[in-house]
């Protein structure tokens, strides 16, 4: 698929913003980690060398301010923590970006990850963005060894024992938030982030309880199923209520939450147990979303990655890859036709985005897309794309 280059965006410009603003914050999702994977993408697509330079200098200086113990990373988190700042990292040294040997800086790093993630799964908290998932992801995309394999293992074996000891009579459920009234369905907070990771567990041979995690993976689905509707502007809701079963519902449609992400769920069990059944119910579902959810005109959306149309263009271009579904094809041509038109006339001065990786900065990844290779949009990944 073919695109011209978005000219009328100034990149330029929002790397200037971003390099006179003195960032502290050095998370994935609002800091420094993220703005340097922005300008890493800008290396590789402009011919200037003042972008891989500020890469660089916001890697050494989150470097420098974990090594003082001054660094604004939020424990173990992929969203505000270390395990953002590790995959972040890890995704630099898979592109040559830098040196293999600087991922030997992230062993103690992985070692507080790990730990972190088992206290995680024990108090019920296995959200991907803030809690163990985003962990035991990171650990799945790195290259087999004996350590990350041990780590893996452990964090599964918890997350089994513990999703047995759920509210939930009857499922073997990961807790997404024990602390929270509800149970959500998304990617960044629910069941089918979690899920997505168990996935990739499930086709891992590393991994030792693989009946366990397929387990799991099923009751996932029948409890996400369990939960659909009828209602015109949303087939599953954003979240369910512990106590009363009682829904609530949203008809926004973003990575964070929404019908797609759990509809990328189901596609993704359809591919890995090669199930014709599971991947005729995400067929018909899919049937009633282009039905009722999607029109061709302009919507009044935020630009940002996390809750706006930058991750909505990033999870229809997911499902257009796994689904064999032409019409996601055709709504990734669409929809990202809008994203192009949104950018081309958004106004920095003016535009209510935050200048953060979750907002307009990880928006900008996604419109360089089809200026990459599979290899550069690999950064995707990070995000269960």
């Amino acid at each position: 698929m073919e695109y011209e280059m978005i000219k009328s965006f100034d990149d330029a410009l929002l790397s200037d913003r971003i390099a006179e603003s003195d960032v502290e914050d050095d998370s994935l999702l609002g800091g420094g980690m993220g703005y340097s994977l922005y300008h890493a993408v800008l290396a590789e697509t402009r011919d200037d060398e003042q972008y891989p330079e500020r890469a660089f200098q916001q890697i050494e200086k989150t470097f420098q301010r974990l090594s003082a113990g001054a660094s604004s990373l939020d424990g173990i988190a992929m969203g505000t923590g270390l395990t953002g700042f590790a995959a972040v990292i890890a995704y630099f040294c898979e592109q040559g970006f830098l040196n293999e040997s600087v991922k030997e800086e992230l062993t103690g790093i992985e070692e507080i990850m790990f730990k972190g993630a088992m206290l995680q799964i024990e108090k019920g908290h296995t959200d991907f963005l803030f809690g163990a998932s985003g962990p035991l992801s990171y650990f799945l995309d790195e290259k087999p060894n004996e350590q990350n394999t041990a780590y893996i293992n452990k964090l599964i074996e918890a997350m089994i024992y513990h999703g047995g000891k759920n509210g939930t009579p009857g499922l073997l459920l990961p807790e997404p938030n024990r602390f929270f009234s509800h149970i959500n369905l998304g990617i960044a907070h629910g069941l089918s982030g979690t899920g997505l990771v168990l996935a990739k567990a499930a086709a891992d041979p590393r991994v030792a309880q693989q009946g366990p995690v397929r387990e799991m993976l099923h009751h996932i689905l029948g409890y996400q199923l369990q939960q659909r509707t009828t209602r015109g502007d949303a087939i599953f809701p954003i979240k369910v209520d512990k106590q009363s079963g009682k829904p609530e519902f949203s008809s926004n449609q973003s990575w964070s939450y929404g019908d797609l992400g759990v509809l990328l769920f189901i596609y993704t069990l359809s591919n890995l147990f090669d199930d014709a059944q599971i991947r005729n119910t995400a067929d018909l579902l899919t049937e009633e979303i282009m039905a009722n959810r999607f029109t061709h005109e302009m919507g009044t959306e935020n630009p940002g990655l996390r809750h706006g149309f930058a991750g909505k263009i990033m999870l229809i271009g997911k499902l257009a890859a796994i689904s064999g579904n032409q019409k996601y094809k055709t709504l990734y041509k669409n929809q990202y036709s809008l994203f192009q038109s949104m950018m081309n006339n958004y106004d920095l001065d003016l535009g209510g985005s935050s200048l953060n990786f979750e907002g307009l900065v990880g928006a900008r990844l996604v419109a360089h897309s089809h200026l990459l290779s599979v290899e550069q949009l690999a950064w995707k990944k990070i995000f269960l794309m």
